[in-house]
């Protein structure tokens, strides 16, 4: 329900934004001689981790704006919990009630059911096609932090699937993953620019994440990284404004803080 009511608010921030009966009418939100300083003819969503793993929900109902950025997020708090270090504080509650591993593994699944109706795992496959009731296609941008502690790759990789996203390529060193076929199942991007949705995935050097259900533990954490990438934050502006992914990181793996 708290969720649900979270996405409430955050359409009606959007609504605030793009009405010029919104933010616009208010001195705070004015120049000296009464213009609003708010561009009402467009807006953007940004969300990161939580909010990468939300944000799906109210950016596939509205039709205030059009350009989503979900950056180190992903989709099912069923897949994602036992691969994140943000769990580890739970399990001994969870264990010391349920000792039975199938029994923690259906408890899960079972909040999953809930927990749905308020993330990107309810809401993804309406964000680009099969609209809901009044809202418009979304261009989605994913970013993802290889071998991320607290936001599972794999949750990431599965997100870009339910969307229809393309991969940025290379997205990885040869060998550098785990995976027999790392991002499987997503397309590459083979032009410039491009102006559908798609996933960036950045490399800054930590360990790849296992292939077990369990979090990645050794080397640092990737998880921030993101914010403190120029190449990152370059690639967020085109886009947000205008569409565009122009060949990020010059073509290569990106990674570079």
């Amino acid at each position: 329900d708290r969720l649900q009511q979270g996405h409430l608010a955050f359409l009606l921030l959007g609504r605030l934004l793009r009405s010029a009966n919104g933010f616009a009418t208010n001195p705070a939100f004015q120049t000296a001689d009464g213009g609003p300083v708010i561009d009402t003819s467009r807006a953007g969503f940004l969300g990161a981790s939580q909010g990468g793993i939300l944000g799906g929900a109210p950016s596939a109902l509205t039709a205030d704006w059009d350009k989503v950025v979900l950056a180190v997020g992903g989709i099912g708090y069923n897949l994602l919990l036992r691969r994140s270090v943000d769990f580890d504080k739970f399990v001994p509650a969870i264990e010391a009630q349920y000792s039975d591993e199938l029994d923690q593994v259906m408890i899960l699944e079972l909040m999953e059911q809930l927990w749905a109706r308020g993330e990107n795992a309810g809401y993804s496959q309406h964000l680009t096609r099969d609209l809901l009731p009044g809202a418009i296609p979304k261009q989605v941008l994913l970013l993802e932090a290889f071998g991320d502690h607290q936001v599972a790759n794999v949750s990431t990789e599965k997100l870009a699937r339910s969307i229809g996203v393309s991969l940025k390529v290379p997205s990885l060193a040869p060998g550098r993953s785990k995976d027999t076929k790392p991002q499987w199942g997503i397309p590459p991007i083979t032009h410039y620019p491009f102006r559908g949705s798609s996933l960036i995935v950045w490399d800054f050097g930590s360990p790849a994440p296992p292939t077990t259900n369990t979090p990645p533990r050794s080397g640092e954490d990737p998880h921030g990284d993101l914010g403190e990438s120029p190449d990152a934050l370059t690639v967020l502006l085109p886009f947000v404004n205008d569409g565009i992914l122009d060949n990020p990181c010059g073509g290569t793996v990106c990674g570079t803080k």
